[in-house]
């Protein structure tokens, strides 16, 4: 089941074991979904009507054809009997501050992105890449973070899925230096 509402309020409150896609503009969704999604696997889309229709929209153009869908934006309403979750959302200053000495942060960009700059001692695995290295994931709770937080909280969804703990970072990784991380690369 793909939720498709802002990152925002799904980290807030989701039906446990779904996963973030935010439809928003539908100008990250359709690319992000398409290098994660199992395309030998039912697809069920759950949000507002509009979001739903783009996103059955935009899945056929790239061959993501019937999926099921469930209109609603309040996850307990979409399934009452069905557990919830959610994790932690924070920006860079709240990594510093918050992060304990040795919880793994896990920059979920692609390969070119962390080798031209990243987090000092940060573990690299690419979203696309994520479900098929969940062996390389380091453990303990892990604060997931990409270049706009898009990606970070597709991949904290993906993670929790699996059963770990997750922190989406979410904010612009062109602010992390600033914000006093140490970078390398």
């Amino acid at each position: 089941v793909v939720d498709l509402r802002h990152r925002v309020a799904y980290a807030a409150d989701h039906l446990h074991g779904t996963v973030s896609f935010e439809y928003g503009d539908g100008g990250s969704f359709t690319t992000f979904l398409g290098w994660v999604f199992p395309y030998d696997s039912q697809l069920t889309l759950a949000g507002s009507r509009d979001d739903v229709e783009n996103a059955i929209r935009d899945l056929s153009r790239i061959g993501i054809d019937s999926p099921d869908a469930a209109l609603g934006d309040v996850p307990r309403d979409l399934a009452p009997s069905a557990p919830v979750s959610s994790y932690p959302r924070v920006d860079w200053p709240a990594l510093l501050a918050d992060r304990p000495d040795g919880e793994a942060i896990l920059d979920v960009r692609r390969t070119e992105e962390y080798q031209s700059s990243h987090i000092d001692g940060a573990v690299n695995i690419p979203l696309h890449e994520l479900l098929a290295r969940l062996d390389e994931v380091p453990p303990g709770r892990l604060w997931v973070h990409c270049g706009s937080g898009y990606r970070a909280g597709v991949g904290a969804s993906l993670l929790e899925r699996e059963g770990r703990e997750v922190v989406h970072i979410d904010g612009n990784f062109d602010d992390a230096a600033g914000a006093g991380l140490p970078m390398a690369g």
